[in-house]
């Protein structure tokens, strides 16, 4: 089974950022991809994801949602089938450590071969980077704990 994990920190309380990420209507803020969510209604999601030449259409189900730690959650695309997306999020120093995994739930021809020579290194691996990057981004900014000045303790 393929499985990744990315993780950054953010100057931000855990549950700042849980609140953030568990909101499935707010993911195409900080997707790397050109995505468009809508609520189905009954903790179900319809998505449309654009790669490159490829859209993916998806129902998202939410599997877990522990706050602050835990939000898991399963898309089921009709390219590639199913796959597990998960946040783990916890307290680091003034803020939080937040981790992105993703699973392959089950191996389909031509993915078994395509996603880590291929698909990953190229677009998976950057999109997980950047998606992190615009969640603390989005996070930081909304933040409304204050910050110590520079120079202060």
């Amino acid at each position: 089974m393929f499985t990744r994990e990315e993780s950054i920190h953010i100057d931000a309380p855990p549950e700042a950022v849980y609140d953030y990420v568990s909101d499935l209507t707010r993911h195409p803020e900080w997707a790397a991809q050109k995505m468009t969510m809508r609520d189905a209604g009954s903790g179900r999601f319809e998505s449309v994801v654009v790669t490159g030449p490829i859209t993916a259409r998806s129902v998202l189900h939410i599997e877990a949602a522990r706050r602050p730690e835990d939000f898991i959650y399963v898309a089921e695309d009709d390219v590639s089938g199913p796959h597990r997306w998960h946040f783990t999020i916890s307290t680091e120093s003034n803020g939080s450590r937040v981790k992105l995994g993703f699973e392959r739930m089950h191996e389909r021809f031509p993915f078994t071969v395509l996603q880590p020579l291929v698909f990953y290194p190229l677009i998976g691996h950057p999109g997980m980077v950047k998606g992190l990057a615009n969640i603390k981004r989005a996070v930081e900014g909304t933040s409304t704990e204050p910050k110590a000045a520079p120079g202060t303790s």
